[in-house]
């Protein structure tokens, strides 16, 4: 975690790596309380943005778009971990800032596998809602 200062405030950047989609449920609980408890340590005034590679997925589901917390343009198919990463964005008023910005695939997917067909959007920048409106565009 890192604090700036700028003209107008302070920009808050948090970087994390969840466990993956195999590791225990109770790796990942763990990863999930830790950044909660880095995100509430943050001033509310802060501008909040949360960068990594957090193995879920955004999709856009309508019941998820309906919250704020993923746009229209989210991609994948939902696993654990998108569950997991909805839940904590929703706890905390935060938002996929890539599920909101229409990009071309090649611009999109941040992991390939290793048969070079599979390809997935799993990395992600995160921002409060009320701060989305700050961002043009988003790519992790």
């Amino acid at each position: 975690m890192a604090r700036f200062a700028h003209r107008h405030g302070h920009l808050t950047v948090v970087v994390a790596y969840a466990p993956t989609e195999p590791s225990e449920d109770s790796d990942r609980d763990n990863f999930y309380n830790q950044l909660s408890a880095a995100t509430q340590s943050v001033p509310p005034h802060d501008i909040l943005t949360i960068i990594g590679d957090f193995n879920a997925v955004s999709s856009s589901r309508i019941s998820d778009c309906d919250s704020g917390v993923v746009g229209p343009y989210g991609s994948g198919i939902p696993n654990d971990n998108s569950d997991r990463l909805w839940t904590y964005c929703g706890m905390h008023n935060l938002t996929i800032l890539g599920s909101w910005f229409r990009h071309l695939n090649i611009h999109r997917w941040t992991w390939m596998s290793h048969d070079g067909v599979t390809k997935k959007e799993i990395g992600h920048v995160l921002t409060r809602q009320r701060d989305r409106g700050l961002f043009k565009s988003c790519r992790a």
